[in-house]
């Protein structure tokens, strides 16, 4: 994996949105990539995390992809009850973000999202924030 990184003046945030609102994304820009946990990549695909880290397994263990380029640890802080804290959590590029996708059934959410994915554009480095209708 790569080494831990912390956000960055370079790093973007875009916000994936559905149509009907309900599922909202907010992924990591940086090195010309998305990057996203596996809990946001269930979320996207609407999957469990425990399917969403077995196609992941299988994906690096038939050495569809190198480990080393598609996942990277960014530190989060987040809330745990009424503490603030911060964590190193692994994110993966649009590379396994896709690779996944096309380990899971062809549904209509799952289509969608991986060609929302592949086709917005990519923001400006000035921009900090896009929000895009997942159609």
């Amino acid at each position: 994996m790569s080494e831990t990184t912390e956000p960055s003046p370079a790093s973007d945030l875009i916000l994936y949105q559905t149509k009907d609102g309900k599922t909202r994304i907010q992924c990591r820009f940086e090195d010309e990539s998305i990057w996203l946990t596996q809990a946001q990549i269930a979320e996207l695909y609407q999957k469990d995390v425990k399917t969403i880290n077995e196609h992941l397994l299988n994906i690096y263990e038939d050495k569809e992809l190198d480990e080393n380029s598609t996942i990277r640890k960014f530190r989060i802080v987040r809330l745990e009850g009424k503490r603030e804290v911060t964590r190193e959590i692994s994110h993966y590029s649009l590379q396994a973000i896709l690779a996944v996708g096309f380990r899971g059934p062809t549904g209509e959410a799952l289509c969608s999202a991986k060609k929302r994915l592949c086709q917005e554009p990519v923001p400006g480095r000035g921009a900090k924030m896009k929000v895009a209708n997942l159609k």
